[in-house]
Formats: C-alpha cells, sequence, structure tokens
C-alpha cells in the first residue's frame, strides 16, 4: 500500500487499514476497533522519502 502524506496504518487479525492523519487526528474503523487489541504505524512523506514509525500494540479494555 502507497502512503499518502501523514496516513496512519492500523493492523487488525491479519487485516492492514490506511486511515488518513487530519489536523493531527483519525478516525479508527469500527472493524478495527472490535479486536481485543491493534496495531498502530504511522507513515508520512518527506522529499519523496517513506517515513515508517515502530508499530505500537494498543490493548482494549471493556
Amino acid at each position: 500500500m502507497e502512503p499518502e502524506k501523514g496516513s496512519r496504518f492500523l493492523f487488525t487479525e491479519g487485516k492492514e487499514y490506511a486511515v488518513p492523519i487530519i489536523r493531527n487526528r483519525c478516525i479508527v474503523p469500527d472493524d478495527v476497533t472490535d479486536a481485543d487489541y491493534f496495531r498502530v504505524q504511522v507513515v508520512g512523506l518527506e522529499k519523496g522519502q517513506i517515513i515508517k514509525t515502530n508499530k505500537v500494540l494498543v490493548r482494549q479494555e471493556g
């Protein structure tokens, strides 16, 4: 998947979702929040080069 400037990638149950970051926020899809946990990675472009953060595990309770 080719990232757009300021994209957030969410990973859960073997699926990947690309969600745009708008005004420093993004909306997490319901398919992602239905799981007990998901991973987040922010991907951006700078001078034509792709920059990625480490994936972070987010656990949900309740």
